[in-house]
């Protein structure tokens, strides 16, 4: 775990920052005071914006992952998708268990109901099943552990840390999720990244097993075997 530290300074810092800031937020902010906030700033390229940013924390994007690192190492890929699984089982456990109602429904019967601004294309969730954010939790663990696997630490971490706060602000900004919900998915997903890197650092590290190969070097490999073959058999 210090290891991870250690390589992983500066998105470690980020996270400390905003957990500080989130924190503090949360404690000064009523419920809905962000959305109605963020509603003040809506435009017709933010909406545009924020509409299409949101899904870079759902399934594709997981797509991506497994296809960039059965380049890096096969047992990375393999890593991506499990922990899509974890969030989504941990997303719907909890918010099975906090069961709390969606902003919509928290507005509904509120004078600020017809002052928010409803961004026409995207489907309002009015189910008890705010908290937390799944997509929140879903970009953190995803982009948290990219940061971590992926070389050059520095300009990755601002990268991803910065890809995955835009998803979660996407949620509030949508009147999809309250703050709290944002920020309770950013620790979540987080812990779930440094989970899986931490399981597949300690079990799967063995340097000279072929998950730790690209998938290019597994053909290369056959390839040369089957040429020495050849050679020996002409």
């Amino acid at each position: 775990m210090k290891r991870l530290w250690t390589s992983n300074r500066l998105f470690a810092r980020l996270f400390i920052f905003f957990t500080i800031i989130g924190a503090t937020l949360s404690l000064l902010i009523n419920k809905g005071e962000a959305i109605l906030f963020l509603n003040n700033y809506h435009s017709f390229w933010g909406d545009l914006f924020f509409k299409y940013a949101t899904k870079l924390g759902e399934e594709p994007l997981y797509i991506f992952g497994i296809i960039l690192f059965l380049f890096v190492k096969l047992r990375h890929a393999v890593l991506i998708p499990l922990t899509g699984v974890v969030v989504l089982i941990s997303s719907y456990y909890l918010k099975s268990y906090f069961a709390v109602f969606r902003p919509a429904t928290f507005f509904k019967d509120t004078e600020y109901y017809n002052l928010i601004h409803w961004i026409e294309g995207v489907d309002l969730y009015v189910e008890a099943n705010s908290f937390p954010s799944g997509h929140t939790m879903s970009a953190f663990a995803l982009y948290g552990l990219m940061a971590f696997l992926l070389p050059f630490k520095n300009w990755m971490a601002g990268l991803f840390f910065s890809i995955a706060s835009i998803v979660g602000l996407s949620r509030v900004y949508l009147v999809q999720h309250f703050f709290v919900d944002v920020y309770a998915g950013m620790i979540i997903g987080i812990l779930i990244a440094v989970t899986m890197w931490w399981i597949q650092d300690r079990i799967f590290s063995e340097n000279e097993c072929w998950w730790n190969q690209p998938i290019q070097a597994l053909f290369s490999t056959k390839t040369k075997a089957s040429n020495r073959l050849e050679k020996t058999n002409p």
